[in-house]
């Protein structure tokens, strides 16, 4: 048996690379009998087909992590790409809410990608910067069509499994293009119809940095979910709030409606007006 990498998986064939290329294989039945499926990024034992058939994969390692969306695994970390020119910011902290239960601690990293800087104004930047930044977050301006920002991005990368996640047409795959060298991915714009990317990633791939590592392009979204996530738990995910929590009158304040909290009192200044109004439509959405 040989061992590999799974880095591509479409409609129950995927592509396993080895140290002898990438191998076309089928999970065995078993897969099928419990229930579980590969996905990419798994570590896996195949079987290879002979004279080019499609082979078999017999087994998958032990998985480190496992993100739900996008539906990979063994990362290091999870990049949450947004497009300066029409930002959501609302999806964008709704996400890293969603990745952040799913990291559970430090089982990845995190951070914040702001792609087509080139059609973006200054201001703005500095303003995605300053509330990001105060929130935790690694952040990194790009744009994939100059180039701008894609070499810094690409060192941050260096070694560390990554997956780039976010809505239709941020530009997650022409990222993938500026960091790898790839000129073939097809990529598009948003339909006006639907507000969707139109020629855009439907599936995960994993594509080999050529400075070491390897990043994972995934299809885009257009809404998004809270599952299993308690309106106690938001509180932890705004790290701009845990600085002044103490201030608050009640010990338990949970930032909505009580009277001496320190966090209503501070939005407009020290907190972001924008991550406070997206706090209270989460905690809204949960109850």
């Amino acid at each position: 048996m040989t061992g590999g990498r799974i880095t591509k998986g479409v409609g129950g064939l995927y592509s396993v690379e080895t140290e002898r290329g990438a191998r076309p294989c089928r999970p065995r039945g078993v897969f099928r009998n419990s229930g579980a499926s590969p996905v990419v990024g798994d570590a896996c034992t195949i079987t290879e087909g002979e004279s080019g058939r499609i082979g078999s994969i017999e087994s998958i390692g032990e998985r480190k992590n496992e993100l739900v969306r996008p539906r990979v695994s063994n990362v290091d970390l999870a990049a949450a790409v947004c497009a300066a020119d029409r930002p959501n910011f609302f999806l964008l902290d709704k996400y890293l809410i969603i990745l952040g239960e799913q990291a559970d601690g430090d089982r990845f990293k995190i951070c914040v990608a702001i792609n087509k800087t080139d059609l973006a104004d200054e201001g703005g930047l500095n303003e995605i910067k300053t509330i990001y930044g105060d929130a935790g977050y690694p952040v990194f301006f790009l744009s994939a069509l100059t180039g701008d920002g894609i070499e810094n991005f690409s060192e941050y990368l260096r070694g560390k499994t990554t997956a780039l996640a976010g809505v239709s047409g941020a530009g997650k795959s022409s990222i993938v293009n500026a960091l790898t060298g790839r000129l073939s991915m097809e990529v598009g714009g948003l339909s006006r119809k639907t507000a969707r990317g139109k020629h855009t990633t439907r599936h995960a791939e994993l594509f080999a940095l050529p400075g070491g590592g390897s990043v994972i392009d995934t299809p885009g979204f257009a809404s998004l979910k809270f599952s299993g996530v308690s309106v106690g738990a938001f509180k932890k995910h705004f790290a701009e709030f845990a600085r002044y929590a103490d201030e608050c009158r009640f010990s338990d304040c949970a930032h909505i409606n009580e009277p001496g909290c320190a966090i209503r009192e501070r939005t407009g200044g020290a907190i972001s007006a924008s991550r406070y109004g997206n706090y209270l439509r989460f905690c809204g959405e949960a109850e």
